[in-house]
């Protein structure tokens, strides 16, 4: 697993987060998901790939959500507790389906102690924030494609 330029930082504030895992991305990087469980944070999921379920039949959100809480459990170990939609676009379907699932909220309705207590906070963490594997080498390329045409 990649060194995470994050997670000390975190560590170092005492700060937990909510991380809505992609199932097609966790299959790529288990370790790094198992990381986010051995640290601490909370598990939540956002679906296997960016597809958008609200245009599905009941039986195929709930298959498709329950599908994708299932792959998060068997490579984290920790069933999600939350849902984040694609684009945030639930169907009418979609509550009933994540309380039967046993999801304690989606994203459009957050923890009640966010709203009285204000100590909620969305952080975007990403690529350009946290790293990406093929950023360094990206980098790499230019600054050598730049040395060979004579350039610094």
């Amino acid at each position: 697993m990649k060194r995470s330029r994050v997670f000390p930082t975190m560590d170092k504030h005492g700060i937990k987060m909510s991380s809505f895992m992609i199932g097609h991305a966790i299959e790529k990087a288990p370790d790094l998901a198992k990381e986010i469980v051995r640290r601490g944070h909370e598990v939540a999921a956002h679906g296997r790939t960016w597809q958008n379920s609200y245009a599905m039949t009941p039986d195929e959100e709930r298959r498709f959500i329950a599908d994708r809480a299932a792959s998060i459990e068997r490579i984290t170990g920790t069933r999600p507790l939350g849902w984040n939609a694609y684009w945030l676009r639930n169907s009418a379907y979609t509550l009933d389906i994540l309380q039967d699932l046993g999801f304690l909220y989606h994203i459009d309705q957050p923890y009640k102690e966010g709203a009285t207590q204000g100590r909620m906070m969305v952080v975007s963490l990403h690529d350009r924030i946290s790293g990406h594997a093929n950023r360094g080498a990206r980098s790499r390329h230019r600054r050598e494609r730049r040395h060979w045409r004579g350039g610094r």
